[in-house]
């Protein structure tokens, strides 16, 4: 029995290898960051790396920066609303302090052009 066929293997097909899953290199991160700090417009960029087809690596980048100005937004506000709440009491006691004080001030005026 001659063996010969399995001697001679088998030719695979070369493995395609999608480009969206290769890691980006430094230039490209570069590129990424860079217009990321241009006002609106890199929002409006970070917005279509996340949800458009893209490279994976910069798609998945873009959605964790989304998330995390989410969160932040959110907390800002909340701080915000915390800020102004409690600057409303303090001012609310210190008019009604002040307002104490001017109604003092005004009997003192009033009483002393009564003597005059």
């Amino acid at each position: 029995m001659d063996n010969n066929y399995m001697n001679e293997g088998y030719q695979y097909a070369p493995q395609y290898e999608d480009p969206n899953n290769k890691p980006l290199d430094l230039k490209d991160w570069i590129i990424v960051l860079i217009v990321q700090m241009i006002p609106c417009i890199g929002f409006i960029m970070t917005l279509v790396w996340a949800f458009g087809a893209g490279n994976v690596n910069r798609k998945r980048y873009c959605q964790a920066n989304l998330i995390i100005l989410a969160i932040s937004f959110v907390l800002n506000i909340v701080g915000f609303i915390l800020l102004i709440t409690v600057f409303a009491g303090a001012m609310a006691s210190f008019f009604s302090q002040f307002s104490e004080e001017l109604e003092s001030s005004l009997a003192a005026i009033r009483m002393l052009f009564s003597f005059m």
